[in-house]
């Protein structure tokens, strides 16, 4: 589906080659699907994906830093607390 984002209007769906040529944004999740469709039937249009994807995929980056250190931390918490 192509939208005019300034009217928030529907414009065409599917796409034939000439209309392609004139998208300039194209905005998506992240599937693969999506940007290989884009790249290959509008090449020219840049590529802008949804917030809600980014900030998944930045909240699982900070879960893969974040879970070592915790246990890092709890462990050496553990180890100085203990009697001697």
């Amino acid at each position: 589906m192509v939208s005019d984002l300034d009217r928030m209007r529907p414009i065409w769906f599917g796409g034939s080659p000439k209309k392609c040529k004139r998208v300039q944004l194209a905005v998506m999740d992240m599937w693969k699907a999506f940007r290989n469709s884009t790249g290959r039937n509008a090449p020219q249009a840049s590529i802008l994906f949804d917030k809600f994807h980014i900030m998944r995929h930045l909240g699982d980056a900070l879960d893969t830093v974040r879970k070592p250190h915790n246990l890092r931390r709890k462990r050496l918490t553990r180890a100085l607390s203990a009697p001697y």
